[in-house]
């Protein structure tokens, strides 16, 4: 299967530009599942230090973003240093033991520190939809992404993150039409985290 190519939707709306959004500018950031760097180059234009760690390569447009990167399996590296900010933007539902990371993640942040989490929707109406009428097709990207190991609502990806030792501070979502502010768990198409240490 060919790589895929990664880009930055710069739609104030997107996924992307809201967790840019969220890390702020002039921070230390680790950017975990960091694909192509995306994500990163905008935010090192934006005054950030970032490291990554991904078991694909950087674009190599996007290599000079970065301070440092790990080419690695995120379960399996150990990563020294504290940060302002850690970033899991769709990577928590390709882990084997995703709470084990988040655990193992406190020790990296510095004191008033976070992460922003991006997680995919597993209760999203079109996928109750599809498996109401007893289709369940894993796809090549989105919420039936077939490299998906896990699946969360908007309940589970809350407890995945408070039952490992964090506080949500701020919880956004994007959505159908911009109408998921007014059912989030059944419109949203991916919810997206502050969280803060315990």
């Amino acid at each position: 299967m060919p790589k895929r190519k990664y880009e930055f939707d710069p739609n104030p709306l997107s996924t992307h530009a809201r967790v840019a959004r969220l890390v702020g500018g002039n921070k230390t950031v680790l950017d975990i599942g960091c694909a192509g760097g995306y994500i990163g180059a905008q935010l090192a234009q934006a005054g950030c230090t970032v490291d990554g760690i991904d078991l694909d390569s950087l674009e190599p447009g996007n290599r000079k973003a970065y301070r440092k990167f790990w080419k690695a399996d995120v379960e399996k590296l150990s990563v020294k240093g504290k940060y302002d900010v850690v970033i899991l933007a769709d990577i928590l539902e390709h882990l084997r033991e995703p709470g084990a990371l988040l655990k193992k993640l406190g020790a990296n942040l510095k004191a008033g520190g976070h992460l922003v989490v991006s997680i995919p929707n597993v209760a999203n109406w079109k996928t109750r939809l599809h498996l109401l009428s007893g289709n369940w097709r894993y796809r090549e990207t989105g919420i039936l992404d077939r490299t998906h190991l896990k699946f969360y609502t908007r309940a589970s990806a809350r407890a995945l993150l408070e039952s490992n030792g964090y506080k949500i501070e701020h919880e956004e979502w994007t959505g159908f039409l911009g109408s998921a502010w007014m059912w989030p768990s059944l419109l949203a198409f991916q919810f997206i985290f502050k969280a803060a240490k315990v």
